[in-house]
């Protein structure tokens, strides 16, 4: 088709996701805190996984504060990119994921405004099983998440997007954005952690 010679613009339509990396020292904090934790989170996840704990709030009140800058620094991406601003933010929960081999996340939203993923241990063997699912199939597959908004239309639109976990990687998204995590075959265990943050938006002054 022949170009035409006619200004446009577009809207990036959809939720924000944005992606980042945090420090090795915070995800080494939380693999450490994580062996600490009790409290069996199951009954209020989508989770099939068997070990996913919420941190207590001591432990919880460290690791947000870490992690504090980061989500400053969505509400700033998102306010430059969607247009989207944050007047202030308070976090709900936090917990952690021990996902071994077979265990999976079926689609699901959260509670709360917006979310979060944090990647803290992604074992070598899982990412040899990730990149061999690469070259037999078009989709990453094996622990993998699975982000999808809106009606499926491949031919004109996009509507999922599709990450590879990956040491120290956070994902940050709304909460209503739609999300799944495959399982894998490999006898491992792909640890991550989970958070979800109410906020005042100034759409909503």
């Amino acid at each position: 088709m022949k170009e035409t010679k006619i200004p446009y613009s577009f809207f990036y339509f959809g939720p924000f996701l944005w992606k980042s990396k945090v420090t090795s020292d915070i995800t080494e904090c939380i693999l450490q805190k994580g062996k600490e934790q009790k409290f069996n989170f199951r009954s209020h996840l989508a989770g099939q996984i068997k070990k996913e704990f919420l941190f207590n709030k001591k432990t919880a009140g460290v690791i947000w504060k870490k992690l504090t800058p980061w989500i400053k620094s969505y509400f700033y991406a998102q306010k430059k990119e969607w247009g989207v601003g944050c007047i202030k933010w308070k976090p709900l929960n936090l917990w952690i994921n021990y996902q071994n081999q077979h265990e999976y996340n079926p689609q699901h939203i959260h509670s709360g405004d917006y979310s979060f993923v944090v990647y803290c241990d992604v074992p070598k063997k899982l990412k040899k099983e990730i990149e061999q699912n690469i070259k037999e199939t078009n989709c990453a597959g094996p622990g993998c998440i699975l982000f999808s908004y809106g009606d499926l239309d491949t031919q004109r639109g996009i509507a999922q997007a599709e990450v590879m976990p990956e040491n120290n990687l956070m994902l940050m998204f709304p909460s209503y954005l739609r999300h799944q995590v495959y399982p894998f075959k490999t006898k491992c265990t792909r640890i991550s952690i989970s958070g979800n943050i109410d906020v005042v938006t100034e759409s909503l002054k």
